[in-house]
């Protein structure tokens, strides 16, 4: 007699077959006959789980999750999905979704989504979306979010979000956020934003915020802004702010502004601002303006002023004002001012001013003035005074007046007065 597995608690009735070429004793039942051929013990799955492959899936014993893939696993969590091959090797999240192969290895917390070759690996933190091959690993914190190939991965800290291939790689801190290759890598930081290739690299600091090829790398400090390609890099200090391509790059200071190509590099200072494309470059000091392709570049002082092509270049002093194209360059000294083209130049002293185009120029002296074009031209002295086309030029001594053009040229002593053309 053969008798079909658990055809007596199912109320069939047990029948035998006869050695061949015996009749069937007895009337096989159409149910008993449909268990004989599908009943197979060695590659049943029981329970809520399921699974498929060469090496059965591994729900870990527990019956709510969802396992598939050779050799997968859910570990010892529960309401997980799992699918691929090893997926979820020595994983012990909860309620997370995992995708790819070896994805999930060893993560750990509540509601992760994996997807991804190796993604997600030594994910603690839970709450996290890693989506990547390679993405999401050596996770420390809640709430992260990464997308892109071998992005979001060693990060220590919660709720940042990486777009990219190699995006937001290494990373300490909250909330901080890199779009585009290679941004936001090697971060130690809050509340940081980075957009654009290898955008804010290296940075140390909180909120700063950067958008452009390679804009903001090396940044240490807080509240820095950079927009535009290489622009704010290797920026030390607080609350700069750099608009244009490779502008406000290696400044150190605080509350420095710069709008424009290349404008504000090197700077060394507070409160400097300039406008227009180079303008600003290498500023030693405090409160300075140059406004003008190329102004006020290479300053060493405070609160220099310069406004105009070019104007107030490689100034040393305080309180010396430009207004024209290339005027004020090279001086040395206090409250000079100088308005008109070349007006200015090259003058060592305090308190001169010089308008009209090249006035006043090359002068040694304290507390001349100069009115008209090439008025007071190279003077050696103090307190002189012209006014007119040429006046005045070439004048060494003191309280020399001249007014008229060509007056007064070449004089030589004190309180000399020169009315009227020549």
């Amino acid at each position: 007699m053969l008798l079909v597995p658990g055809a007596e608690t199912r109320g069939l009735r047990a029948f035998s077959l006869l050695s061949k070429g015996c009749r069937l004793k007895q009337t096989v039942s159409v149910a008993a006959l449909a268990m004989v051929i599908s009943y197979s013990p060695v590659s049943a799955f029981e329970g809520t789980n399921s699974g498929a492959g060469s090496t059965p899936p591994d729900d870990g014993g527990i019956t709510s999750n969802t396992v598939s893939g050779d050799r997968a696993t859910s570990g010892t969590g529960v309401g997980n999905t799992v699918t691929g091959f090893r997926a979820g090797t020595g994983m012990t999240a909860t309620n997370s979704t995992v995708l790819g192969r070896d994805a999930g290895s060893d993560a750990a917390g509540a509601r992760n989504v994996l997807i991804g070759y190796e993604t997600g690996d030594n994910s603690t933190g839970g709450l996290a979306t890693a989506i990547g091959s390679n993405s999401g690993e050596d996770v420390a914190g809640a709430g992260n979010t990464t997308v892109g190939y071998s992005s979001g991965n060693r990060v220590e800290g919660a709720y940042n979000s990486a777009i990219g291939y190699n995006a937001g790689n290494d990373v300490d801190g909250d909330r901080n956020f890199a779009a585009g290759s290679n941004a936001g890598t090697s971060v130690d930081g809050d509340f940081n934003t980075f957009v654009g290739y290898h955008s804010g690299s290296n940075t140390q600091g909180t909120a700063n915020g950067a958008f452009g090829h390679s804009a903001a790398d090396n940044v240490v400090g807080n509240h820095n802004y950079a927009v535009g390609s290489e622009a704010g890099d290797g920026v030390v200090g607080d609350y700069n702010v750099s608009i244009g391509n490779s502008a406000g790059s290696n400044t150190e200071g605080t509350s420095n502004g710069v709008l424009g190509f290349g404008a504000g590099d090197n700077v060394v200072g507070n409160h400097n601002y300039a406008l227009g494309s180079d303008a600003g470059d290498g500023v030693e000091g405090t409160y300075n303006l140059s406004i003008g392709h190329g102004s006020g570049s290479n300053a060493n002082g405070d609160s220099n002023g310069a406004f105009g092509f070019g104007a107030a270049d490689n100034v040393v002093g305080s309180n010396n004002y430009a207004i024209g194209s290339e005027s004020g360059d090279g001086v040395e000294g206090a409250q000079n001012f100088a308005t008109g083209h070349n007006a200015g130049d090259n003058v060592v002293g305090d308190y001169n001013y010089a308008a009209g185009g090249i006035a006043g120029r090359g002068v040694e002296g304290s507390y001349n003035a100069s009115i008209g074009y090439s008025a007071g031209t190279n003077t050696e002295g103090s307190y002189n005074g012209a006014l007119g086309y040429g006046a005045a030029d070439n004048v060494v001594g003191n309280y020399n007046y001249a007014i008229g053009s060509d007056a007064g040229d070449g004089v030589e002593g004190t309180y000399n007065l020169s009315i009227g053309h020549g």
